[in-house]
């Protein structure tokens, strides 16, 4: 195809567009795609390596061994999985994970969400009537832009599968308002349900917020409004009915996390848009780099950056003010409006939303608004390379301006650097460090707009330069793609993890550790008392912030949680502390009282809330001999010493058989957390024939039982679980007979 052949460009359709963008994304990761590659996508330390490595391969080695694992009892003590969202057990895509080795899976997941969020882009700026070319720069200014690919930096897995689904539903939206139609409906009902089932359910509750506003800002010129509405009522309606076992295991769970807890707004509203950071849409690096672990900016380096292209930019900008494109206000003005929302409390939207708006209080990181924000820039850079290549004449004024804006942050990347020796060191203050970063960074700027600049002047006078923007973004995307790769050695990581190993099997028994903030115990036998996870069992979260003495609403989140470790963390059977140290852990093994996983206790007493967390607080309670209980379990403690005899034995990870023997009524603890989805059933030879979970300890789960021979099931599955995954299989059926018939007809169509 060459460069500027219009003709070509114009007779291109998806498989061009698909071959174009593949070769795009093998470029960008190279030698990560061949699976002999030792090095695994990602920055060492971060996410990925503390997190998801360890939950994909639980996850889908339990899942290859034909068991979906509901309940993790590795961490925290015990926590749902499938309900924690970002396990993603259901997403299709992640079932790479059962075929391919750890590490090869990762990568080509990651590779492959990326060319699909570029692909998907590129439908959706064809199919607002955009040139094939504009079509291929909003690709790759959403699938190489800072907004999504810089989530690669910290491996955020769930995030880069999530957000690949967004343009597709907009995609949907357009599609239904322009020829209301079944198809337009299952597209977007299946890119909702698998917006829901990649394991970031925050992007999918934000999609359908921008949903709304983006209907509500088409509302005065819909017709027929009722009728109008009820294709993305249809949309949001499939798509539950499609991800209902994972949406019921979420919401079980959700009820029982800290995400139940009132949180306050300084932590909600915590990880927002910096306002600074909007200078990244013309100088990604001004604050620096993860990779390079030289980032001094506000917030995240990945929540931050808004960096789609200085030529994708520009072009952004004379789209908006130049171009034609119909709705190219609307878009502005939609993503003004998001982006004053992603600021969090800098602005009166978001107090409004928290307090007001149901669930948004619930998710925390208004950044992540980000992405919505990119891809209307996309969309208005498609719109101006759109008006650019059918009006080339009209673009000497994006020129014009793009010039003189490169001298003028040339002139400010100058004083930034001559300042210092012309004695006017205190404009820097406290960043006066990084004063050569930023110099840098403004006079790449500065490069890119002059080289815009030369750009859309050539293409002004002769045809052959029309597509030299297009190779300018290009480039200057695949650099900062490939500068932001960065790769970790996932041999060496399993490697330490061995040595975790070894720790269990020199000193063997049913205890727990922590080696926090790592997901590490998940890639062993063992058990951690911790995790890295932002869904902790709500009391859970509460106990251990007690025996912190912290606030948990305020530093659940906080790494390391662990600051001294008390004699009441006997009850989690804490028995060493493991500190990273690079490429191994260092070893601390405490001497508190274990309380056993599975008792029988013959003392209780009835207390609840705050005053039982106290009790539990006080060092003169014996754990070991007594117990609280916030239901009456049908009968009173008994003086004297109480004979009795109790064995437990793992199913699964979801079950427990128990079998037990005592003299007089008492109750069984169990040291693992409760939730109100454990359930025990009688089992042959048991002479009780009937069990109910109850709170014990505040947090562990509490049996009553009779006196008598105990043999029973203890098992743990979401309420109406069953029924859901009955309901979402028969709605696929129905979706997939449609979905057929609707390509088939399409088929038909075009042969015709």
């Amino acid at each position: 195809m060459r460069l500027g052949s219009s003709w070509k460009w114009e007779k291109s359709g998806p498989g061009e567009a698909a071959l174009f963008l593949a070769a795009a994304t093998a470029l960008v990761f190279g030698a990560f795609l061949n699976p002999f590659h030792p090095q695994v996508l990602s920055l060492e330390g971060e996410d990925l390596t503390g997190q998801f490595v360890w939950w994909r391969q639980f996850g889908f080695d339990q899942l290859r061994q034909g068991h979906l694992a509901l309940w993790n009892p590795h961490l925290f003590s015990g926590a749902p999985f499938l309900g924690g969202f970002q396990s993603a057990l259901l997403y299709p895509p992640n079932w790479l994970f059962m075929i391919l080795p750890l590490g090869t899976a990762i990568n080509l997941t990651i590779a492959l969400h990326v060319f699909l969020a570029g692909f998907f882009t590129y439908l959706w700026a064809r199919f607002q009537g955009f040139h094939p070319a504009a079509g291929f720069l909003a690709a790759l200014m959403f699938m190489f832009g800072g907004s999504y690919f810089l989530h690669i930096v910290p491996g955020h897995l769930p995030n880069l599968c999530t957000m690949v689904w967004i343009p597709l539903v907009f995609l949907a939206l357009d599609g239904w308002t322009r020829d209301p139609s079944r198809g337009w409906i299952l597209l977007g009902a299946g890119a909702l349900a698998l917006e829901i089932l990649a394991g970031h359910i925050q992007y999918f509750y934000y999609t359908l917020l921008v949903m709304g506003f983006y209907l509500l800002a088409q509302w005065p010129g819909a017709a027929r409004k009722a009728a109008w509405l009820a294709g993305p009522a249809a949309m949001v309606g499939g798509a539950g009915l499609l991800a209902l076992p994972q949406l019921t295991a979420g919401w079980e769970a959700t009820h029982e996390s800290v995400r139940s807890l009132a949180l306050p707004m300084d932590l909600i509203a915590s990880n927002d848009l910096m306002p600074e950071r909007v200078w990244s849409w013309w100088a990604p690096w001004f604050y620096g780099t993860a990779i390079h672990h030289d980032y001094w900016g506000g917030g995240m380096y990945w929540e931050g950056s808004l960096f789609v292209s200085v030529a994708g930019a520009a072009l952004a900008l004379y789209g908006l003010l130049s171009s034609k494109a119909p709705g190219r206000w609307r878009v502005a003005g939609l993503g003004f409006f998001i982006l004053l929302l992603a600021m969090g409390r800098r602005t009166p939207l978001y107090p409004f939303f928290f307090h007001f708006v149901p669930f948004f209080k619930d998710f925390r990181g208004a950044a992540k608004f980000n992405i919505f924000i990119s891809l209307w820039v996309c969309w208005l850079a498609a719109a101006g390379f759109d008006f650019y290549l059918r009006q080339p004449g009209k673009s000497r004024g994006l020129a014009l301006w793009t010039a003189r804006f490169s001298l003028l942050v040339l002139g400010l990347g100058l004083l930034f650097h001559f300042a210092p020796r012309m004695g006017l060191g205190g404009l820097f203050g406290k960043f006066g460090n990084h004063a050569p970063g930023m110099v840098a960074a403004l006079v790449f700027c500065a490069g890119s707009l002059a080289l815009t600049a030369l750009a859309a002047w050539a293409g002004a006078r002769a045809d052959r330069w029309r597509y030299a923007l297009l190779a300018l973004a290009f480039l200057e995307l695949v650099f900062f793609a490939r500068a932001n790769r960065g790769g970790f050695d996932l041999t060496a990581l399993e490697k330490k993890t061995a040595g975790l190993q070894a720790l269990y099997d020199k000193d063997p028994g049913d205890y727990r550790v922590t080696a926090e903030p790592s997901n590490a115990a998940l890639g062993t036998k063992g058990f951690d008392v911790w995790g890295n996870d932002p869904m902790i069992p709500g009391r859970y979260a509460l106990f251990m912030a007690a025996s912190q003495k912290m606030d948990a609403g305020e530093h659940f989140v906080d790494k390391p949680f662990f600051r001294s470790y008390p004699k009441v963390l006997g009850m989690v059977r804490l028995r060493y502390v493991l500190k990273d140290r690079g490429d191994s852990y260092s070893v601390q093994r405490l001497s508190l009282p274990e309380q056993p996983r599975v008792s029988l206790v013959g003392q209780w007493e009835a207390l609840s809330g705050d005053a039982a967390l106290a009790r539990l607080m006080d060092p003169q309670f014996n754990f070991l001999r007594e117990a609280l209980v916030e239901t009456d379990p049908g009968f009173s403690p008994r003086p004297g010493p109480l004979a009795g005899r109790v064995k437990l034995t793992d199913l699964s990870t979801d079950a427990l058989e128990i079998t037990a023997d005592n003299d007089r009524p008492c109750l069984l603890v169990l040291g693992d957390n409760y939730d109100p989805n454990w359930r025990a059933q009688a089992l042959e030879g048991d002479a009780q024939g009937g069990y109910q979970v109850i709170v014990a300890d505040f947090f562990e789960r509490g049996i009553a039982l009779k006196a008598g021979h105990h043999h029973f099931k203890l098992e743990y599955e979401p309420r109406g679980f069953r029924w859901a995954l009955g309901m979402a299989l028969g709605s696929l059926a129905l979706y997939l007979f449609f979905l057929a018939r609707w390509v088939r007809r399409r088929m038909e169509g075009f042969r015709a």
